[in-house]
């Protein structure tokens, strides 16, 4: 017997609560392991601009992401898709942690997804409009996809040492925290200099 799928209407009512912690984690708890409901919980959420059920969605997907990271990865496209399209710094703060764990040598050469989210989170870490945990979030992304990509240190290792040199508190700290990782390789390094040669094209369009 297949298990009934929780309507539309009554996730966004349970999302429209008070937003608890205790609340949410019941929410993360219920929907857990079914891939229906993570559907539904994410589609209310993009359909939510700007309002308290996508902050809460987003909330309840951080939970099941704390909880098992594994657990969404179907459900990577979605997240990418939402985090590009919301206005909302909660949302972007819930939902950045997690795809650094998402990223891959394959899904990074074959998805836009990734180079249009490097595009957002190179304007995220560099504007002091968002919050300290988007912008932190931000360059970790950066940093996490570089790892992968090297040549994007290219424009990485100028923009983290604007941030570093202007940037105060926590976004100060995690810039130092990213650049002192960076500068353990002399390879990497070694190439500030060079400051936009070689940097993907892939990249560079998506910003244009």
């Amino acid at each position: 017997m297949n298990p009934v799928v929780m309507p539309f209407d009554e996730l966004l009512e349970l999302l429209l609560q008070h937003p608890s912690q205790q609340h949410i984690s019941r929410l993360a708890n219920r929907i857990a392991g079914d891939a229906d409901l993570i559907a539904g919980m994410i589609q209310v959420g993009r359909s939510s601009h700007a309002g308290r059920a996508e902050n809460h969605a987003a909330w309840v997907m951080r939970k099941l992401f704390d909880a098992k990271p594994l657990m969404l990865t179907p459900f990577r496209d979605e997240l990418f898709c939402w985090v590009l399209e919301t206005d909302s710094e909660s949302v972007r703060r819930n939902l950045l942690p997690l795809f650094s764990a998402y990223l891959s040598q394959e899904f990074v050469t074959q998805s836009e997804l990734v180079g249009k989210l490097y595009v957002k989170c190179f304007g995220w870490a560099d504007s002091e409009h968002y919050t300290i945990a988007v912008r932190c979030n931000a360059m970790q992304f950066l940093a996490d996809l570089a790892a992968i990509e090297p040549e994007l240190w290219h424009e990485l290792l100028p923009l983290f040492e604007k941030i570093h040199q202007h940037a105060k508190g926590g976004v100060w700290a995690r810039s130092r925290q990213l650049l002192n990782q960076m500068r353990k390789s002399d390879q990497t390094y070694g190439r500030k200099n060079q400051t936009g040669q070689g940097s993907p094209e892939k990249y560079r369009k998506y910003g244009n």
